[in-house]
């Protein structure tokens, strides 16, 4: 992750300290952009639990997320058991 995508300006919004990573929660290689919707600011080591247990597990284990996940636009499908991103998330949309 460059320096672009964490920093002292950004505060986790599970812990609300600054010094956050900005997780892309659809990756820029998939398609994702620097779309607010898209950028998850979270404390390094949160951001790194995020990748290993998955953003449904992550959303459930910190209620927090889901919020902010519902905040900006996500739904979550009951049937495919998976957080689905508004069409800002995604640069071809764009």
């Amino acid at each position: 992750m460059g320096m672009k995508y964490c920093g002292l300006e950004f505060k986790c919004i599970v812990t609300g300290n600054f010094s956050a990573d900005l997780h892309h929660l659809i990756t820029r290689g998939a398609g994702g952009s620097d779309s607010t919707s898209n950028l998850m600011p979270l404390a390094h080591a949160l951001h790194q639990e995020c990748h290993a247990i998955g953003l449904t597990k992550f959303a459930l284990k910190y209620p927090i997320v889901k919020e902010w996940l519902l905040e900006h636009n996500w739904e979550f499908d009951e049937t495919r058991n998976k957080w689905v991103a508004p069409s800002a998330c995604r640069k071809c949309l764009l």
